[in-house]
């Protein structure tokens, strides 16, 4: 109902941040079997080795340092745990 409530009313949300995210914690290939299941159409998301991507990374110039906080930053993410949930936003909510 939270994105009906916003579309009637769009001022009263004009410059307002909301983290968008669900009831639950998901990883990224959770969040890409709900996508799959409401379109219907085949979604998949394939994890890359972190550890090939990041030495390559470094390779083509990126800072070793940075590299590492990119593996730190994209694991995070992977895992679920790039956002707090917010149970006022369920999945499908309107």
């Amino acid at each position: 109902m939270a994105d009906a409530e916003t579309l009637a009313n769009p001022d009263a949300h004009a410059g307002t941040a909301y983290a968008l995210t669900g009831s639950e914690a998901i990883t990224v290939s959770e969040a890409a079997k709900v996508i799959a299941d409401v379109t219907g159409k085949p979604v998949k998301h394939n994890d890359i080795d972190r550890d090939v991507w990041i030495q390559g990374s470094v390779a083509a110039g990126v800072p070793a340092e940075y590299g590492e906080m990119l593996r730190i930053l994209t694991e995070t993410i992977a895992s679920g745990m790039g956002s707090r949930p917010n149970p006022t936003l369920p999945i499908g909510s309107g």
